[in-house]
């Protein structure tokens, strides 16, 4: 009934002003879902099944609406510029952690608290993990203190 209402929509308002409501391409889409979610309304109340594919469907409905079209392809036109400051993100946090494996992968020391100087800069996957989550979150201070505490050019 819906995609029926939304038809009706277009032709007798849209049309006449040459702009478009809903997309021809996904028109056809729409109407197999329709058949799909049909049959599957079918296939429950005859046999009860236990799975049900109603909310990918739903999901369906959801893409072709014009709305949600045109976010789509908002975000597909905002890709290349996410990517480039995810790249240069991924970058700033690998060159970060070569120096900061190069300065304390050999520093065996103790801190005054009892804690190793290296911790989080022992090996270069583990320098990997503690930039990732120095980055991303509030544990900046928790990952360097025991290297900050023992030398403060550290920091």
């Amino acid at each position: 009934l819906k995609l029926r209402a939304e038809l009706r929509l277009q032709k007798m308002f849209f049309d006449k002003r040459k702009a478009r409501y809903i997309s021809r391409d996904f028109n056809a889409i729409c109407r197999v879902t329709a058949f799909v979610y049909i049959f599957d309304i079918w296939v429950f109340a005859a046999f009860r099944a236990s799975a049900r594919m109603s909310h990918y469907l739903r999901a369906v409905f959801l893409l072709c609406t014009p709305n949600v079209n045109r976010l789509m392809k908002a975000l597909v036109g905002i890709t290349n510029e996410w990517l480039s400051v995810v790249s240069f993100w991924m970058g700033t946090v690998m060159f970060f952690t070569w120096i900061g494996v190069t300065l304390l992968a050999d520093n065996t020391n103790v801190n005054s608290a009892g804690m190793q100087v290296n911790s989080g800069f022992t090996t270069f996957s583990t320098a990997i993990y503690t930039m990732f989550t120095s980055s991303i979150g509030d544990d900046f201070v928790d990952n360097f203190n025991p290297t900050f505490t023992q030398d403060r050019r550290y920091g």
